[in-house]
């Protein structure tokens, strides 16, 4: 198992069938480039545990507690014997060698155009496109949503083999292991949501330029490995702590503009009828104390 080419990690949380099905998808088409399958399981109470632990050909690690995904990721990146780290979302599903053409990619292009991150076309099972990676996060871009201005959104071209792109998606990131150490990996102190922006973000500030492979497609079935796709009012309220701790350490010039804007938008929100009372005051002290 040594000096392997790629480490393809997957986080599970409760989701042992999506796992299971993703594993499948890369056994069955992943060829002629040398693979480790690991999965970083995070203290899932369904069956994972009695069942991927007893599964052929991955390497199964038991967190003792729910680590979140950044985190996750970087307990399975301190095993990896690859070279290269293919981080896949359980809710994906491969329908071709696309780890192959990712790696091939990688490899012939990586001094050229100086790789960060490469991700690729990401669709639904009605094989429409769907969100692959976009445009750093900024204040502004929130302050003006919040004065009902239209904020521009990435278009991905086909036309060319590749896209430099600000950020792809966390649920099909490959990154050499060399510069994944470089960076120190996921910064823990995201539990979930904007890790791999932050990340990316991390290494365009060391120069690394970040790529959309247009010439592969990964179905992602968007929610299925979602802690929070069940728990709305949780959900919400990890994207926005997570969001405003990405502003905070990216974008500290406008950040307080921002924060001036988001507590009376916050305020605004204790109408909503989606939430109880107590979703609802909890939402808000989180959201604060996260300022």
């Amino acid at each position: 198992m040594q000096n392997l080419e790629c480490s393809i990690i997957i986080v599970n949380y409760n989701t042992c069938k999506l796992t299971l099905e993703c594993v499948e998808s890369i056994r069955k088409f992943s060829s002629d480039f040398t693979y480790e399958i690991i999965v970083v399981d995070n203290a899932s109470s369904d069956e994972s545990s009695k069942i991927l632990s007893k599964t052929e050909n991955i390497r199964y690690i038991q967190s003792d507690r729910n680590l979140g995904f950044g985190s996750a990721n970087n307990m399975g990146a301190k095993s990896a014997k690859g070279q290269y780290l293919f981080l896949l979302n359980s809710d994906t599903i491969l329908l071709e060698n696309s780890i192959k053409k990712m790696l091939d990619f990688y490899i012939a292009n990586q001094k050229e155009l100086n790789i960060g991150a490469l991700g690729c076309i990401l669709i639904d099972e009605g094989n429409n496109f769907i969100n692959s990676g976009g445009f750093f996060p900024k204040a502004k871009n929130y302050i003006n949503s919040y004065l009902g201005k239209t904020i521009k959104e990435l278009e991905i071209s086909t036309k060319k083999e590749s896209q430099e792109i600000d950020f792809v998606t966390g649920a099909d990131l490959m990154i050499s292991k060399d510069i994944y150490e470089e960076i120190g990996g996921f910064d823990e102190n995201f539990f979930l949501y904007y890790e791999e922006t932050d990340l990316q973000k991390r290494l365009a500030n060391l120069g690394y330029k970040n790529y959309i492979l247009t010439t592969t497609k990964i179905i992602h079935l968007e929610g299925g490995s979602d802690l929070g796709a069940t728990v709305s009012n949780f959900k919400r309220t990890v994207i926005h702590q997570s969001r405003n701790r990405y502003l905070k350490k990216h974008d500290s010039k406008d950040y307080y503009k921002y924060v001036f804007l988001d507590f009376f938008a916050t305020l605004g929100r204790l109408g909503s009828k989606k939430y109880t009372i107590k979703e609802k005051v909890d939402f808000l002290k989180a959201n604060f104390k996260s300022y």
